[in-house]
């Protein structure tokens, strides 16, 4: 085609139109644990670790290299993660933002999200701490997000999938007393690493850096044990 321009970031430009190369998304997150459900007649599969340590490893590198940019996704479930090659990718920036260089959180004017994968500080924006604090959302935000997703594809459903309406997920996962619930698993390091996502205060949730090394994806020496409180639900 005369008057084309092949460009290295894999735009195709002319005189009249910008085109953009685009990798293919073979399948997202959502359908391969649903599939994973299927296969196994909607009842509890028997985990799969290796699986899960896999993608869980690249959900976290994903979002690991957005919060090193100072970006806080705000938007993080399953169908957000794209399978290409092989390989998990992250996708839909629509209501990412970025965090400004001398803070460690965002402020927005309204709640975003999606209801099952909110973190309590995301339900309740603008409000006030037991400090006076404004609460904000900020990386911590993402982790539980993640950890709901992990705890959907150990379990099949989300942390709070059972409570069908707005109102009814707002109060419990702003309920810093709501103690969320954790089927035994073989891999007691598998509740405690959730457990490390999902704690209600998010000074307390692990770090992406630190949820990289974590027992789960780094197998510790025989003799070492979690805590006590993963040894049951």
């Amino acid at each position: 085609m005369s008057g084309t321009n092949n460009n290295k970031d894999g735009r195709i430009m002319n005189d009249t139109y910008i085109y953009m190369l685009l990798e293919y998304g073979e399948v997202d997150l959502a359908h391969m644990v649903a599939q994973k459900w299927k296969e196994n007649d909607g009842t509890n599969w028997n985990t799969d670790e290796n699986w899960l340590r896999f993608y869980w490893q690249q959900m976290l590198l994903a979002v690991n290299t957005i919060h090193e940019e100072r970006i806080v996704h705000s938007d993080l479930k399953p169908a957000n993660f794209m399978l290409v090659k092989g390989s998990l990718k992250l996708i839909d920036f629509g209501i990412a933002k970025a965090i400004m260089s001398d803070t460690t959180n965002i402020q927005r004017d309204s709640q975003v999200g999606t209801l099952n994968y909110m973190s309590p500080e995301a339900f309740m924006w603008n409000e006030h701490d037991a400090n006076g604090n404004t609460i904000k959302c900020g990386r911590p935000s993402d982790i539980w997000s993640l950890g709901c997703i992990l705890y959907q594809m150990v379990y099949g459903k989300t942390p709070f999938a059972d409570y069908k309406t707005f109102w009814a997920k707002f109060k419990v996962i702003t309920d810093r007393n709501h103690k969320i619930s954790y089927d035994p698993l073989p891999n007691i390091w598998l509740i405690d690493l959730m457990k490390k996502c999902l704690a209600w205060d998010r000074n307390k949730r692990w770090r992406i850096p630190q949820l990289l090394q974590h027992p789960f994806l780094v197998p510790p020496m025989p003799r070492e044990l979690p805590p006590s409180d993963c040894t049951s639900a």
